[in-house]
């Protein structure tokens, strides 16, 4: 049994909430997978695509991110940044290595229509309309 698209959006919602310090420190700008309140009311096939493109991202690029970012305690990565000239460390370069991928598939103009905003809004105005006509 396939899962609703409530369910999909609510998964999505958790994944992108446990992303979101790492987005941030890949200088992902704040909302760029912003899952629309109304996105359970999207066509199931594109649910189901965001879902499955959100759920590899999740599964591998942040998944490795998050590996590295295991290697040291968060008070040690702090001092690292505070510190500054850390750039060489075995770790912060592994870092910067496994951010590379995981930036670049989020930013991707490839990324699924439900992840930009245009088209959602277009698609829920479009609904509301033909619910007023």
């Amino acid at each position: 049994m396939s899962k609703s698209r409530t369910v999909l959006c609510d998964e999505m919602r958790v994944m992108v909430t446990h992303m979101a310090p790492m987005m941030t420190e890949a200088k992902i700008k704040e909302g760029h997978l912003e899952i629309h309140e109304e996105a359970d009311t999207l066509p199931a096939d594109m649910v189901r695509e965001a879902h499955k493109w959100l759920t590899s991202i999740f599964e591998k690029e942040f998944q490795a991110v998050k590996t590295v970012k295991r290697l040291l305690p968060d008070d040690m990565w702090k001092r690292y940044k505070s510190w500054g000239d850390f750039g060489d460390h075995q770790e912060v370069v592994l870092l910067r290595e496994k951010m590379i991928p995981f930036r670049k598939v989020i930013v991707s103009r490839e990324r699924p229509e439900f992840f930009k905003k245009g088209v959602v809004n277009g698609i829920i105005n479009a609904t509301h309309s033909k619910k007023k006509a």
